[in-house]
């Protein structure tokens, strides 16, 4: 099965122009407007691998307690925001995640993480409506990778709440720091508790990092190695 490279994919979330979309527009609009629910998960990595680069992976260790507090939460009539790794980039063949995935309640919304490497159809069959990197709604930034914005407020992922930035801090918040990698948490709860996290984040600058990185090359991705190292998911959970 083909798959991208998960350096490749670290620079697609790193590079992402968030977008415009007006069919999305309207379905957010549409369910706020109704009073309807709108959550936030992220980094589940429901499959976790086993060692570094090998393909073999096994169900991470509270995995039914994700599925069941999802299924606990979201209802069919709601929306649910992914912003990416659903599982470890190791992970070869998609079938049980497909099977996982597309029976989860509520409409789905991914972003695509840099573990996330399967082809756009595979996303598709695991029933995400909309599939991008990055997308504005009401002037927040929804994306895996925290990104430099002009906008009121940029909701991620990735980070596994270390708190740690590589780029400017500006009005970034992890979901992960309410608990969305085991949990939906309401978009609105992520939004108000962003003036409270920005008080403890962390800065390094990016050049800090690629620095770290070297010259070395891995599998002749040399172009991408600084984006495997600098962008790699920071806590290995």
């Amino acid at each position: 099965m083909n798959k991208i490279p998960e350096g490749r994919q670290g620079k697609n979330c790193h590079d992402a122009v968030p977008e415009h979309n007006t069919q999305m527009t309207v379905l957010l609009n549409d369910h706020d407007k109704k009073g309807k629910n709108i959550y936030v998960v992220t980094d589940f990595h429901l499959f976790k691998r086993l060692e570094k680069g090998k393909v073999a992976c096994k169900r991470r260790y509270n995995f039914n307690e994700i599925i069941s507090n999802y299924r606990n939460t979201v209802k069919d009539e709601d929306i649910c925001i992914f912003l990416g790794d659903l599982c470890d980039g190791e992970l070869s063949h998609p079938g049980e995640l497909i099977e996982i995935i597309s029976s989860l309640p509520g409409t789905k919304i991914l972003c695509l993480g840099n573990n996330d490497l399967f082809e756009y159809d595979i996303y598709r069959k695991m029933g995400f409506k909309y599939i991008t990197y990055s997308f504005i709604w009401r002037n927040i930034i929804f994306s895996h990778y925290p990104l430099v914005n002009t906008q009121s407020v940029n909701v991620h992922g990735h980070l596994h709440n270390c708190k740690q930035y590589w780029i400017p801090y500006q009005n970034q918040i992890d979901a992960a720091y309410l608990g969305a990698r085991t949990k939906p948490v309401l978009l609105k709860d992520v939004i108000a508790a962003q003036p409270e996290y920005s008080e403890h984040i962390k800065v390094k600058e990016e050049n800090f990092f690629k620095e770290q990185a070297g010259n070395l090359d891995i599998d002749g991705m040399a172009e991408y190695y600084d984006y495997n190292v600098l962008f790699r998911d920071p806590v290995d959970d």
